[in-house]
């Protein structure tokens, strides 16, 4: 199967969950292949918004090829970067489509903007999408207020999630969460996030004693995250 992985942010700004799945299932024997368009903010990193390239290019990430784009967004102008993003996205697909052919599926990672970038790739080319929500409800809500909410975006982030072949959130409790911004009358299957379970059991390794122990934090270090439970 030709899957075209499709997510809303990717690093610099995170988002590596897109290229562990893209691994899997090409592990599997899928042709996989990531489209990434990122927002850069002059106030979230001024020094990636001044250096990281222009235009678009290809790279390979473990094995799997990145077609990739950097947006420099402007402060303060939601709806415009919005649209903005949308609209590359949209031109990318079309590169990609004319040098790798039509996937039989886009796997869009969060509603946020990705599913709705899917839905109209999709309702334009005859695509099906499906969308992994990874997001929760204090993700939205910090942007959106807490919900009922009159925010723009809702309608459209509705519309998609509505449309799409199936939505695979990364628990059962992520449709009850979110259902007060978007409802629940919509396709879904639970699917946790995977986890490399080679790492996790067990292994002889070096003794504590006398070692410091360091924990190096790979995803946003705040109290939601649950890292005291982890530890």
């Amino acid at each position: 199967m030709h899957i075209l992985e499709l997510p809303s942010f990717f690093p610099t700004l995170g988002g590596l969950f897109c290229l562990d799945q893209a691994k899997a299932l090409q592990s599997l024997g899928h042709e996989v292949r990531i489209l990434s368009n990122v927002q850069l903010g002059v106030t979230i990193s001024l020094r990636d918004f001044l250096t990281l390239p222009y235009g678009r290019y290809e790279q390979q990430m473990a094995g799997i090829t990145v077609c990739q784009s950097y947006q420099r967004g402007l402060p303060r102008w939601v709806r415009y970067n919005v649209n903005r993003w949308l609209a590359i996205v949209c031109s990318m697909y079309k590169d990609y489509e004319r040098k790798y052919g039509r996937p039989d599926i886009i796997h869009a990672h969060c509603v946020k903007w990705a599913g709705y970038a899917a839905m109209l790739i999709g309702r334009k080319h005859g695509i099906p999408y499906v969308i992994t929500e990874h997001l929760s409800f204090w993700d939205y809500a910090v942007e959106f207020g807490m919900p009922p909410s009159s925010c723009w975006q809702i309608p459209l982030l509705k519309e998609s999630l509505q449309q799409a072949a199936c939505v695979i959130p990364v628990s059962e409790e992520v449709v009850r969460d979110l259902s007060g911004f978007f409802g629940s009358d919509y396709r879904w299957k639970a699917i946790s996030n995977m986890i490399d379970t080679d790492f996790f059991c067990f292994h002889q390794r070096e003794p504590r004693q006398e070692r410091p122990f360091r924990f190096c934090c790979l995803g946003i270090f705040v109290e939601r995250k649950g890292y005291d439970i982890l530890f």
